[in-house]
């Protein structure tokens, strides 16, 4: 059996967290983290932990033969927060991981994907007008198919709440 964390935005934080924590529970205790943790996948995920930890990261994964990618369509703005870019050159936050940029065609498709390399100053120009973090838009491009959660699981029904069922309380 074999794990692997996942997250959007915030969950891709929280996720590199859980990365990170299960790493370090092998690395001190090797062999006895069960199951064996394999990859790490972000979307759009915020920055999370200085240099100091995504070099610590790195290391750990390298070791224990972790995946880690970080998913970015388009010129996501969410990514950059926290980030040296958005503080002027101060460098807050960073990410983990190889980044994979979903680039869009003239339809919105995924035209491209680029792993590793930054977008241009014109890819950026071109691509800032759009709000590109929202979970659908990266379920677009990555070609999930349309779902909603009523169409896996279905609603609780509670009888009180149906037509001609409902009554108010009386009054005081």
């Amino acid at each position: 059996v074999t794990l692997g964390f996942t997250g959007f935005s915030r969950g891709g934080a929280q996720a590199t967290a859980g990365a990170a924590d299960w790493m370090l529970a092998q690395a001190v205790n090797p062999g006895t983290t069960k199951p064996a943790l394999v990859s790490l996948v972000t979307f759009g995920a915020l920055a999370f932990g200085n240099e100091r930890f995504i070099d610590s990261f790195a290391q750990m994964a390298a070791s224990q033969r972790v995946d880690a990618w970080r998913v970015v369509a388009g010129d996501d703005a969410v990514p950059k927060h926290l980030t040296g870019e958005a503080w002027y050159g101060k460098v807050k936050y960073g990410h983990v991981g190889t980044p994979v940029y979903l680039l869009p065609d003239a339809l919105g498709a995924t035209g491209e994907v680029r792993i590793g390399a930054s977008l241009t100053a014109e890819e950026r120009d071109r691509l800032s007008k759009t709000n590109w973090h929202e979970v659908n838009r990266y379920a677009d491009m990555l070609g999930v198919p349309d779902a909603k959660i009523t169409d896996i699981v279905p609603p609780p029904t509670n009888p009180r709440l149906e037509p001609g069922n409902h009554k108010s309380p009386a009054p005081r």
